[in-house]
């Protein structure tokens, strides 16, 4: 069954260093900040302008991911400057027992569900996990109906991760070949990401955050 979450805030820009006619969809993600930097270079050469956005789902709608769900998140109307750097944050993520776990991102070209949704990959109440199995990677459920992501739709694994019962904050930094894809993938403004959790997570929020650069 595919569960759909549209608690989304309105996108708010902080700053600019130039008008700009894009925005984020209020159904997808807020915008948290924008912080700008600017530097010159020797007297004749051209300024760099770097701008930093930052992007999180809805107030509650990733905060309690389920051991037997997999998620999409998308990210609809972004910027299509060319990015330079991209991170994703979990801000006190926990596994809620001791045992072997493994979350699995992925990087999406898109989703079939605006915002963020849902798809349940088993039954009943597995404690510890029967199985760490990357379903974005695995087919198992991809002809499902309710599967969250069409067939031939670009996908890029980004890691699988495990987590401690202690609340940890941890960063996740985009290497040169994903950003490459990510730029791919942003060239008609939309993108999503993938979460398998095979565990429950708690965490206080997901951030993703994106330098923009221009010459």
């Amino acid at each position: 069954m595919t569960k759909h979450f549209n608690n989304h805030g309105e996108g708010e820009a902080v700053a600019y260093v130039r008008p700009r006619s894009e925005s984020v969809s209020p159904r997808t993600a807020s915008l948290l900040g924008a912080v700008l930097l600017a530097w010159g270079f020797a007297t004749g050469a051209a300024h760099a302008v770097l701008t930093t956005l930052s992007y999180s789902p809805g107030a509650g709608s990733m905060r309690d991911l389920g051991k037997n769900d997999v998620y999409t998140w998308r990210l609809d109307s972004l910027p299509t400057d060319t990015i330079t750097g991209a991170t994703l944050t979990f801000s006190n993520m926990r596994s809620e027992d001791p045992n072997s776990n493994k979350l699995f991102a992925h990087l999406l070209d898109s989703a079939n569900n605006a915002g963020v949704g849902s798809f349940d990959d088993g039954t009943g109440s597995r404690l510890p996990m029967a199985e760490l199995t990357d379903d974005f990677a695995n087919p198992r459920h991809h002809a499902s109906p309710d599967w969250l992501v069409a067939p031939g739709t670009g996908d890029t694994k980004l890691f699988g991760k495990s987590f401690s019962m202690t609340p940890d904050s941890w960063t996740y930094t985009f290497n040169e070949s994903e950003l490459t894809k990510l730029n791919q993938y942003l060239s008609d403004g939309t993108i999503a990401f993938g979460f398998d959790s095979d565990s429950h997570y708690f965490n206080e929020g997901v951030t993703f955050s994106v330098i923009f650069g221009s010459v």
